[in-house]
């Protein structure tokens, strides 16, 4: 597998991050209507996350997500989510449809992640 510095490498070639994305290690679940794959996501922000798997879904693919928090604190569920980059590996998502106490889940974790060293 890429280092977690390998798959934001790839990140910002490809694009140009307008919201801050903040390094964090947690499994990831994926599917689609054709494939379904597990990996890890190695950054998280509010419009999106970076990860890494062996199965690298293109860029353009729409895709579920069901990502398992730090410190067993649940789980944050994805509706739809579409694939911005793959490079090798690792892969970036935007988030598209996410429920209301999902956001919720993933803002109180940031604003964890932001003020731990």
């Amino acid at each position: 597998m890429p280092t977690n510095s390998e798959c934001d490498r790839g990140a910002k070639q490809l694009t140009m991050r307008h919201r801050v994305r903040f390094p964090l290690r947690c499994p990831v679940i994926f599917a689609s209507d054709e494939f379904v794959g597990e990996g890890t996501v190695v950054n998280l922000g509010v419009p999106g996350c970076a990860g890494e798997s062996h199965i690298t879904p293109a860029p353009g693919h729409y895709v579920r997500l069901h990502i398992s928090m730090p410190e067993n604190k649940g789980s944050l569920s994805v509706r739809l989510a579409k694939v911005r980059w793959s490079r090798d590996q690792c892969f970036g998502v935007e988030f598209l449809l996410i429920s209301e106490g999902h956001q919720v889940r993933l803002g109180r974790l940031l604003s964890v992640v932001m003020v731990t060293p």
